[in-house]
């Protein structure tokens, strides 16, 4: 018989009993196995003080899959246990107390997946990750932030380099003078005020174009400082 039918007969075999026991309890201690096929937790129970450790039960669990959250020391959680057979006693729930206060959101009977303070959410799959409205696959890929911002970095100084040679090349232009017939220096050109109004025009694009890669593209501020992905 294989794990998993094991442990099934064994909730069969204490379900059945008529000395079934169920208690609120207090988590004092966790235990994780080596091998990380289960969890057990040491609890006392509340009322009465007794100490049974009870074996973790999981919202789905599956080959290395599953919905996990560890409990923590104080948490209250639900046991269940035969009275004669306290080292067959599972967790079969998690209760909230004055200090796991329930999310606002969950209050407004929204779904919350939530983690613990300075903890981290994993949602992972060797497949893909859908964030969707509704039912149907959903078809627009988010964009890599970091590879985005490399890009986009590099394009905003390609322009900026650009556009300070067209800038320079009209200075060079405007401002020319040289000697002309019989030693007489040339006028400017004609049109030496429409490109000194042109110049003008590019510099506030060239300084706009600067002001953004350096404070909002290489200073990170577009980038989520929360969320994160691979390709």
């Amino acid at each position: 018989m294989n794990h998993g039918s094991e442990l099934h007969s064994l909730i069969k075999e204490i379900v059945s009993q008529s000395n079934l026991k169920v208690s609120i309890a207090l988590v004092k201690a966790i235990h994780l196995a080596s091998d990380k096929s289960f969890l057990k937790v040491t609890c006392e129970t509340f009322p009465g003080g007794q100490e049974i450790v009870a074996r973790m039960t999981w919202q789905a669990v599956g080959p290395n899959s599953g919905d996990y959250q560890f409990p923590v020391v104080d948490d209250l959680v639900l046991i269940v246990y035969a009275e004669d057979d306290e080292d067959s006693a599972f967790v079969v729930s998690r209760l909230s107390s004055k200090v796991d206060k329930i999310p606002t959101n969950a209050a407004n009977h929204d779904r919350v997946i939530k983690a613990l303070l300075g903890k981290k959410v994993w949602i992972t799959s060797d497949e893909k990750i859908y964030l969707s409205k509704g039912d149907s696959a959903p078809t627009e890929r988010l964009v890599l932030g970091d590879t985005f911002k490399g890009t986009y970095a590099d394009d905003i100084q390609n322009t900026i380099d650009a556009l300070n040679e067209i800038s320079d090349q009209i200075q060079e232009e405007v401002t020319h003078f040289h000697i002309g017939f019989l030693g007489i220096p040339t006028a400017p050109p004609n049109n030496a005020v429409a490109m000194a109004a042109i110049k003008v025009n590019l510099d506030a694009v060239i300084a706009s174009l600067s002001t953004l890669k350096s404070s909002e593209v290489d200073s990170d501020d577009f980038l989520s400082d929360l969320s994160y992905t691979e390709k």
